[in-house]
């Protein structure tokens, strides 16, 4: 009898235990899935790099771009023409879903814009189209002051060249 009883015990607590692994797997089953079936970003660098000193000017020139979040959405972006020349303060204002946010997401690349006809950069800064450099070339030279922007604990200075990349005279 005492055996029945610590058996049944024993299988409670195996019950228990597979029931948690299958729990903990249950992420480790998500990772494959994301490494295999979800679409990732593009090459940090490329093989033809922006000139070191880019973006000297600041221009930037937005040609027919349209963009989409995912392919079987509508587009939201619907072949936007502007150009913001260099050194000019632009602010993007506008209802809830006009456009705002998507256009950041294009120019940081976080949401690839739609192919261009040939010979159309759909994205330009300086005039280099910024389709076709590494994200990593592009996101370093890219800053935006949110509309509720976080500083971290630090300087003003450390917050805004986190790696000391650049000389401040």
């Amino acid at each position: 009898m005492t055996f029945a009883i610590s058996v049944t015990g024993l299988l409670n607590w195996t019950v228990r235990s597979f029931a948690q692994l299958e729990a903990a797997m249950n992420c480790t089953e998500r990772i494959f899935f994301y490494i295999d079936n979800v679409p990732q970003e593009a090459d940090a660098k490329s093989a033809n790099p922006p000139p070191a000193a880019w973006p000297d000017k600041g221009k930037i020139e937005l040609k027919n771009l349209r963009m989409k979040y995912r392919d079987d959405t509508p587009v939201v972006l619907k072949g936007l023409d502007l150009t913001f020349e260099g050194g000019e303060r632009v602010g993007i204002v506008g209802r809830t879903g006009s456009g705002k946010s998507s256009l950041l997401l294009c120019l940081l690349r976080l949401v690839e814009p739609e192919k261009a006809e040939k010979g159309e950069k759909p994205i330009a800064i300086d005039g280099v189209d910024v389709t076709q450099i590494g994200l990593a070339e592009l996101r370093r030279k890219i800053a935006i002051i949110p509309q509720n922007p976080t500083l971290f604990s630090g300087t003003i200075r450390s917050n805004l060249d986190p790696f000391d990349e650049y000389v401040y005279t």
